[in-house]
């Protein structure tokens, strides 16, 4: 699906499972690149549905 969409630079892994090393590692080894994990990365789907509710 992400290739399909296309892929460009400074992607972003979030959601719970993005905590887990070994996925990271998986993802960025089939698709090519690096993948930014943020610090709490199970939050920032509520943090940003929070930010646009608030708008």
């Amino acid at each position: 699906m992400a290739r399909q969409v296309g892929l460009k630079q400074n992607v972003a892994f979030v959601g719970g499972v993005a905590k887990n090393a070994g996925i990271k590692v998986a993802l960025e080894i089939e698709l090519g690149i690096s993948l930014y994990v943020p610090l709490d990365p199970q939050v920032t789907g509520a943090l940003g549905a929070a930010l646009l509710g608030i708008s």
